[in-house]
């Protein structure tokens, strides 16, 4: 009766430290790294035959190559997934820009670097708080097949009607904040505004 006793003490100790985003797989080697299958910022461990779902630190992603965190330019996951496209251009540290099509991702500088950050779901990048807001509280961002996207910019005519046009202009990076630059729109008098 005592070995049911301990074992069932067992089974309880180990249900209750089992990190709970861990799932069994038949493939999972002990103390091996595995990417995750959507998210570059994430991997799994593997713990006795139990793949646990693990972050990478802020600024850093997974890179199965090393199974370690490393950069996200030298992933090719994060590259993929960001369709290869870092704003080019110098950037000091501490610096934020919002990302150009998906409110819910924005850059940081650090050191020199551009690094692709993204916000917890349910939240979007606010550029006037230069942080990660609730998704209703920011005005950029708008629900599109259930997932928020930028915003483009509604510009007034003449005639009162009003029109949206999308941004091509190269980032431009702000000390301590972010901004989207937008083309200049000539007018309707040839003269342009922005």
């Amino acid at each position: 009766m005592s070995n049911v006793f301990v074992s069932t003490l067992r089974l309880i100790a180990l249900l209750i430290t089992t990190d709970m985003r861990s799932v069994f797989s038949a493939d999972c080697e002990h103390d091996k790294y595995y990417p995750h299958e959507t998210d570059c910022r994430k991997f799994y461990q593997c713990d006795q035959g139990y793949k646990v779902l693990k972050d990478c630190g802020p600024g850093t992603a997974f890179n199965p190559e090393i199974s370690q965190c490393d950069w996200p330019d030298k992933v090719e996951a994060c590259k993929k997934n960001n369709g290869g496209s870092v704003p080019s251009g110098p950037c000091h540290h501490g610096e934020y820009l919002r990302h150009e099509t998906d409110c819910h991702m924005y850059y940081r500088c650090d050191w020199g670097k551009t690094i692709l950050m993204t916000c917890s779901n349910g939240t979007a990048w606010d550029p006037s708080l230069t942080l990660c807001n609730h998704e209703d509280a920011v005005a950029s961002c708008k629900h599109v097949s259930g997932r928020s996207n930028m915003e483009s910019p509604e510009i007034s005519t003449e005639d009162g009607s009003s029109t949206t046009t999308e941004s091509t202009e190269e980032p431009t990076y702000i000390r301590g904040s972010s901004i989207m630059v937008s083309p200049e729109i000539p007018a309707e008098d040839g003269s342009s505004t922005t």
